[in-house]
């Protein structure tokens, strides 16, 4: 999470990262391993594969010093060096941070970190969060190296397959698509299995409306980037093409329109057996090491659209139809239609529909945070968008700075800083009838953690402590538009639909609205990874992987892009960001396993 930026002249903050660092190295090779010096006591170290196998996030200094001496003690990190562009950031007016970004290396691999400094006793700078990570593998020539020359061909299903694979990927989304980029990168021979006709095509069938709603450097996929004549923001379909052509960018072996029939997995030579179904009837047989399981929530996935059972819907005489169903207004020019939910998805398909002249109701069951597009813009300084941004890379880092456990502990302070921003956009939305959550409410929280329930978040089932109010889904675009959109729709807030009629629809209080379409943009079914290896894999090996989904206790993915608990089979999920940022580590995993670095499970 990325924080304003702020000028100290008393400040000077490339000196105070030397002086911190100088300290640190020093911690670090105590024969004691005492890090009071460089940590403070509440801090927070976050790993992503230089000192541990896995994903750990560990809290408070006595228990980062126990937990990393061995590990640190083994890896032998040296070569520290702090980088240019170490920057001074105020995510709150009482607390400031000095954020920059270090090099080293280990026996093993290249590596980064980044650290957050804040002002302890007597006036030291001390980490507050340091999050470490593995950027490559030491003596290993990446393939997509500054040097490649993009390839420009065409998928062919008809092209011979290769008997052996170090992994497949299923489903060529944006995480499919990243994983199998990353790990050809390394030199990992990789296949991609994509049922669809074409590679895009869960963007290219979504409603036409759809647009990314963060920005296009925050959105890059790995080593093939966005065009900057895209603008900021973008439609479905740019994003459909983009993943039709990256693999011929990028040389990756892609079969279409092939479905995975079964999948055994082989545990004396740790390989899996498997059968693939083709357009033509045929079915191919290849081995592989690793199966990266990167479908996406849908029905395969174990996640299904949700309708409501609202009674009488067989006598409506309308249509009844899913978000997921909803491609354009053209067939319901001047038309009734009711739209319930207040997502992203509900608000672009009432957008939509009220440009093409429908008239619109918007069903709103309980409080919708909203945050305005100009003001997500000011989560992003200097980071991915205006001028003298850093490389993407650069950007990540500084995006990841704070674990999500300990960016938790600034979340509320910072949403009064929203609120006050969108004071102006909130009332005169709530002018309208439209219902905003109160000052208690952790909006961002949801926006970092569950990404306003997209669809590549439904893994995450509700905690057992939350309501469905307080997961509403955030709706993010400009405040223009929200604004314009309120002024010329009518708002249904804080009923339900209780029925249906003949003509429409009945709400709890009674009233009434006509409709010729009722449209849910109701979200999809919660599922865990134990459920989507069961639909993909069957029982045996779902008994197998860790029965989880969302976040473990260290606040990590749980299941996602890390070791599933059964040898050899991993899922990667999520947005854009995510695709590009995590397809990373998983690919290193997947390497250390196979140079023997790593022990298997």
């Amino acid at each position: 999470m990325a924080i304003e930026s702020a000028e100290s002249p008393e400040l000077c903050p490339g000196v105070v990262a030397s002086t911190w660092l100088t300290k640190f190295i020093a911690d670090l090779n105590r024969a004691d391993f005492c890090l009071k010096d460089s940590l403070t006591n509440d801090c927070y170290w976050r790993d992503l594969l230089v000192f541990t196998p896995n994903y750990r996030t560990i809290q408070s200094l006595p228990k980062v010093q126990s937990f990393f001496v061995q590990p640190v003690r083994t890896a032998q990190p040296q070569n520290f060096r702090v980088m240019p562009g170490v920057r001074v950031r105020k995510p709150v007016p009482s607390l400031t941070f000095i954020q920059g970004i270090l090099q080293f290396d280990t026996v093993n691999a290249h590596c980064s970190g980044v650290f957050t400094l804040v002002q302890s006793e007597g006036s030291t700078w001390k980490a507050w969060a340091l999050v470490t990570m593995a950027d490559g593998m030491t003596g290993v020539v990446e393939r997509f190296g500054p040097d490649y020359t993009p390839e420009h061909r065409t998928c062919d299903q008809s092209r011979k397959m290769k008997e052996e694979y170090v992994a497949i990927v299923i489903g060529g989304g944006q995480c499919g698509l990243s994983v199998a980029a990353r790990l050809e990168n390394l030199g990992l021979s990789t296949l991609i299995v994509e049922r669809a006709a074409r590679v895009g095509d869960k963007w290219r069938t979504r409603y036409d409306a759809l647009q990314v709603n963060t920005p296009r450097s925050f959105s890059h996929l790995p080593f093939v980037p966005f065009p900057e004549s895209w603008g900021q923001f973008f439609r479905s379909n740019d994003v459909a093409g983009h993943l039709e052509k990256y693999p011929d960018h990028l040389g990756l072996d892609v079969s279409t329109s092939t479905t995975m029939l079964s999948a055994v997995y082989r545990p004396k030579d740790r390989k899996w057996s498997i059968e693939l179904g083709r357009k033509d009837g045929s079915i191919v047989t290849v081995t592989a090491h690793h199966i990266v399981a990167a479908t996406g929530a849908d029905t395969l996935a174990g996640a299904t659209p949700i309708i409501p059972d609202i009674p009488d819907s067989a006598s409506f005489r309308g249509v009844i139809a899913h978000s997921d169903q909803y491609t354009s207004s053209r067939s319901w020019n001047n038309q009734n239609v009711v739209v319930v939910g207040t997502g992203c998805s509900g608000h672009d398909i009432a957008q939509d529909l009220t440009n093409s002249g429908s008239r619109v109701v918007l069903v709103q069951r309980s409080p919708t945070a909203v945050i305005s597009r100009e003001t997500l813009y000011r989560f992003f300084p200097g980071l991915y968008f205006g001028e003298n941004v850093p490389p993407t890379e650069i950007a990540d880092r500084y995006w990841v700075a704070l674990p999500l456990s300990a960016s938790r502990t600034v979340q509320q302070d910072i949403m009064a800083t929203i609120a006050h921003i969108d004071e102006k956009l909130n009332s005169a939305l709530a002018a309208k009838g439209y219902l905003i959550p109160g000052p208690s409410d952790n909006f961002l929280h949801r926006l970092l953690v569950r990404r306003g329930l997209y669809p590549s978040y439904l893994m995450t089932p509700l905690r057992p402590s939350e309501t469905l109010a307080q997961v509403a889904i955030t709706s993010i675009a400009g405040a223009a538009s929200l604004l314009r959109l309120a002024r010329q729709i009518t708002i249904k807030a804080g009923q339900g639909v209780e029925r249906f009629t003949p003509s429409g629809v009945s709400f709890s209080d009674g009233s009434e609205a006509d409709a010729d379409l009722v449209v849910f943009a109701t979200g999809y079914s919660n599922t865990t990874i134990r459920n989507i290896a069961e639909d993909i894999f069957g029982h045996e090996v779902a008994a197998r992987v860790d029965d989880v989904g969302g976040w473990d206790e260290e606040w990590e993915y749980a299941g996602l892009w890390r070791p599933s608990g059964h040898p050899g089979l991993w899922f990667a999920g999520g947005d854009l960001f995510t695709a590009r940022f995590y397809s990373r580590f998983l690919a290193l995993q997947i390497f250390a396993h196979e140079k023997g670095l790593f022990a298997d499970e």
